[in-house]
């Protein structure tokens, strides 16, 4: 009973005390089922201290309160204040609101964000990014929440069961955003802060707050952390020769260098070196793909063979939006010669209308980039500290379209973009468009 008796104390708001749990475990100290020979019982406490309040129905329910002791006294008091004041309806709609459980709010939030048309990807960020913030305004650090745990989503859920609107204040908003927790890049930043801004604003529309709480808070500013270039075609057309011979030649290099002058090129079995000609052609085709069409990694990963239309003349991309970042059913015309390019190498791979056009592993092409610019002799990160990633051959799509004088519209559409904006300033490095002809076009003065 002494063991029991430290886990309970009493509070104004009512008695505090820690959930028990029975396990059993073995001379090991691993878990067991009950009645396992040998097995010992032990009794678990929970993490977090808990009160048990009479709600105005009547009836008895267990709240989950903060593992600190001084803190969850001082939620007991407030939760047993509001148990009153909804008693003899007391309680504004707003405060009823603030002082409520975070995660039912979340839950009819993301809810929300499906029906408007939201993907999954962006629901689930969302909902991270809310959580992330709670955690951080609750114990002033992200200390103790990992998302690659294997606890982290039990942890989350008590979490959003114990944690209120009320807890996250302007001040602590601010703090976290300026803090390196919340990431380098001012866009995360906004990321964080555009999550429980959203989150208020919904609520206000639902007639659950009368104003935004957090309007306040600081958008984050300053110079983007990776700035991002596209490349001229000659330098592209380098870059995908390396891609292509990079392989073997990188696998002789290597026989070189372990058995010198006995290493001869013909030591390369010809299964071995299939593999590697594959391997450079499928990353060639690859960053060729990316950059005439746009396409996200992450997308051309999962595009199948019957998304794409590669019939000569009616040559045409027909991917559904759970595939896309933006959600959208994504048609567009698929040029000729790379379709071409496509259909051989689907045929090359005898693939069927359910397979995959490329085998993408998770992240090995990204990483393979940088040795082939190596290889091509063109660097990563350029004078002015611009670098040239994956997601630069996006970049190179739009820069090239802008050079073509292709109708922003229709850039916007191949690009999958919602807005005007991004395809004619975030997507278009003006470095790379030339200007000759535009001043030459000026007027002539003697």
């Amino acid at each position: 009973m002494a063991k029991k008796a430290t886990q309970q104390t009493s509070t104004a708001g009512g008695e505090l005390f820690k959930a028990e749990k029975v396990c059993y475990v073995d001379g090991a100290g691993n878990s067991v089922p009950a009645g396992t020979p040998g097995a010992r019982r032990e009794v678990v406490y929970s993490r977090n201290w808990y009160v048990r309040l009479k709600g105005p129905d009547g009836t008895w329910k267990k709240h989950p309160l903060s593992p600190d002791k001084a803190v969850a006294q001082k939620m007991a008091v407030q939760l047993r204040e509001q148990v009153e004041k909804k008693r003899h309806g007391l309680v504004d709609p707003a405060e009823e609101t603030m002082t409520s459980p975070l995660g039912e709010w979340l839950d009819a939030f993301t809810k929300n964000l499906r029906l408007e048309g939201g993907t999954e990807k962006y629901v689930s960020q969302t909902r991270r990014e809310v959580v992330r913030v709670a955690w951080f305004c609750r114990y002033g650090s992200l200390k103790g929440y990992d998302l690659r745990a294997p606890d982290a989503d039990t942890r989350a859920a008590h979490l959003l069961a114990s944690v209120t609107l009320a807890e996250i204040t302007v001040d602590k908003l601010d703090a976290f955003l300026a803090s390196k927790e919340s990431g380098p890049s001012p866009t995360t930043k906004n990321r964080y802060r555009r999550a429980v801004v959203g989150l208020a604003n919904y609520l206000v529309g639902k007639r659950k707050l009368t104003h935004n709480p957090f309007a306040p808070v600081t958008r984050a500013k300053g110079k983007k952390v990776r700035e991002r270039r596209a490349l001229l075609p000659a330098d592209l057309q380098k870059l995908l020769d390396a891609a292509r011979v990079r392989p073997v030649a990188a696998a002789r290099a290597s026989a070189a260098a372990r058995w010198g002058d006995r290493a001869k090129p013909a030591d390369l079995s010809p299964e071995y070196r299939a593999r590697l000609e594959r391997d450079g052609r499928q990353r060639a085709l690859v960053y060729l793909t990316a950059a005439l069409t746009g396409l996200r990694y992450g997308t051309l990963g999962q595009v199948t063979v019957s998304e794409v239309r590669l019939v000569p003349g009616h040559e045409a991309w027909d991917i559904p939006g759970e595939k896309l970042k933006s959600g959208r059913h994504y048609r567009a015309a698929l040029r000729s010669d790379l379709a071409a390019a496509l259909r051989a190498w689907v045929e090359q791979e005898g693939k069927g209308r359910g397979d995959r056009v490329f085998d993408l592993p998770a992240s090995s092409i990204v990483k393979e980039l940088r040795k082939d610019l190596r290889a091509a002799g063109i660097p990563y990160r350029d004078e002015r500290g611009r670098v040239f990633d994956f997601h630069a051959l996006r970049k190179c799509c739009a820069t090239y379209l802008r050079r073509a004088s292709v109708d922003p519209a229709v850039a916007m559409k191949v690009l999958d973009h919602g807005d005007i904006r991004l395809t004619m300033q975030v997507y278009t490095d003006a470095e790379a468009l030339d200007d000759r002809a535009a001043v030459e076009a000026l007027p002539k003065f003697g």
